[in-house]
């Protein structure tokens, strides 16, 4: 039977312009009924409905701030000793079901789902004569992308990760969504979500194309992969796609630290793998909380901070960091990566050259292939003003390669991530803060909207870090 639904809310859907609560909540100015798919009618219909899963995705739910928050404030790069009320929460490792931001940070995701979901659909059934084979391909190749994405972002925040000392047969991730509904499911194991990631970014690569400009490209789709493999451990796998990417992607670092997150269109930017387009007139709230708080809202950890200046003529202490109310009691040191762009955009970077590098630099290091690891770790010395690292110590040298990536990453997102892995793989011992990584607190709890009727759903384990 064909989906019937409010004409508005379609048109809504493809302007990507507010979460799903907004637009759920605005009554329809013509009460008559109409049939999904005759809302794609042409190419630019269904072009519409994909900008508006890239903007669900940069939104301050996702992207553009929350998940990137949460991801920081459970890790060991924020000072929040702070904080108050739900962020307070969340730093404390002690997230609940009621509170607002585990409902927010979930709800986003999921919006960019159903509608990637949505546009699948209608791609399989739409005899628009505008939309060629080629277009099919490309559009269906970014919404699987951007399904990954989500699912892989999802799974991380809201479950342990794999190997992380437990059964992953049976431990819980998130619901795996593949169709435009939104019945109650049941969350699937973490390693059945892994799985459809994966799946979802072959894919990707099988059908985006080598260029796609600001949009999700094969190379993004590679990298994306390089990255989950990593998360997994299956670092072998992960390296073919590294080597790949370094040698016939076109893509190489950025000689100027500032300008990571400019425009695409700076030709400075050459970097970027993956990325989402922050408006200025819209500062997304990576951008506000930040950069703009004169009192540093946020302040960066003193731990952070230490390894800042761990050597003296490192150029990225002055150039992301900056001290506010220098002197008084209230002398905060914040983040200052984001301020760099150019015109009225900016860049949120999901996935760069950067990380790729040091990605590879790590995965060489652990198998004791220390000359080449010190090839890619040099690269991000010599650009940071530093000496070259000469040691080939596998600790020592695996060290040095986690300091980096911890300096170069800061700020968005990835750190609570990269602790989880060495400490499943690695340092079962490892301690975020005092906590122990894999302590229940350390993911948030599933929240009660997504638990309202649906008594099958299971929540995390319950207790904190204490």
């Amino acid at each position: 039977m064909k989906k019937l639904s409010y004409i508005f809310l379609i048109l809504s859907l493809m302007t990507g312009l507010s979460a799903c609560k907004n637009f759920l909540e605005v009554k329809p100015q013509d009460p008559a009924l109409t049939l999904v798919e005759d809302s794609f009618k042409n190419k630019n219909d269904f072009q519409r409905m994909l900008n508006s899963c890239y903007d669900a995705a940069r939104s301050d739910n996702f992207f553009g701030g929350k998940l990137v928050f949460a991801s920081d404030f459970m890790a060991d790069d924020i000072d929040g000793t702070l904080f108050t009320g739900d962020w307070g929460s969340v730093y404390g490792h002690r997230t609940s079901t009621f509170i607002p931001i585990t409902s927010e940070i979930w709800q986003d995701p999921y919006i960019v789902i159903y509608r990637c979901n949505t546009l699948e659909e209608q791609l399989a059934i739409t005899t628009a004569s505008d939309l060629t084979a080629a277009d099919k391909e490309r559009m269906l190749g970014e919404a699987r992308f951007l399904r990954a994405l989500c699912h892989f972002e999802m799974v991380r925040l809201y479950g342990q990760p794999v190997g992380g000392g437990k059964d992953n047969d049976v431990q819980s991730g998130i619901p795996i969504r593949l169709v435009p509904d939104q019945s109650k499911i049941v969350r699937s194991t973490t390693q059945e979500v892994y799985t459809q990631v994966l799946a979802d970014l072959d894919d990707a690569i099988a059908k985006l194309p080598e260029s796609n400009g600001v949009y999700a490209d094969k190379w993004a789709a590679k990298g994306m992969k390089a990255k989950v493999l990593f998360q997994m451990n299956r670092n072998d796998d992960a390296l073919v796609l590294l080597d790949d990417i370094m040698n016939n992607s076109g893509k190489t670092l950025n000689t100027d630290l500032t300008k990571r997150y400019t425009t695409p269109g700076d030709a400075a930017n050459t970097e970027v793998l993956f990325g989402l387009l922050s408006k200025k007139n819209e500062l997304s709230k990576i951008i506000d909380v930040y950069n703009k708080r004169p009192t540093a809202d946020v302040p960066l950890s003193q731990s952070l901070l230490n390894e800042l200046k761990l050597e003296a003529s490192d150029i990225r202490d002055s150039l992301w960091t900056e001290v506010k109310n220098a002197g008084t009691p209230v002398q905060r040191i914040q983040s200052t990566k984001f301020k760099y762009f150019s015109g009225r955009e900016c860049v949120l970077p999901v996935l760069h050259l950067t990380e790729l590098t040091l990605m590879r630099a790590e995965i060489n290091a652990i198998k004791g292939s220390g000359d080449a690891a010190l090839v890619d770790l040099n690269k991000i010395r010599t650009r940071a003003n530093l000496l070259p690292y000469i040691s080939t110590l596998q600790d020592a040298l695996l060290t040095e390669i986690r300091h980096q990536r911890r300096i170069e990453m800061f700020g968005e997102g990835n750190r609570l991530h990269d602790l989880k892995r060495v400490g499943a793989f690695y340092q079962s011992t490892l301690a975020i803060r005092t906590s122990p990584w894999n302590c229940a607190g350390m993911i948030l709890q599933i929240p009660n909207a997504e638990a309202a009727g649906n008594l099958d759903i299971q929540f995390n384990e319950q207790g904190g870090c204490e």
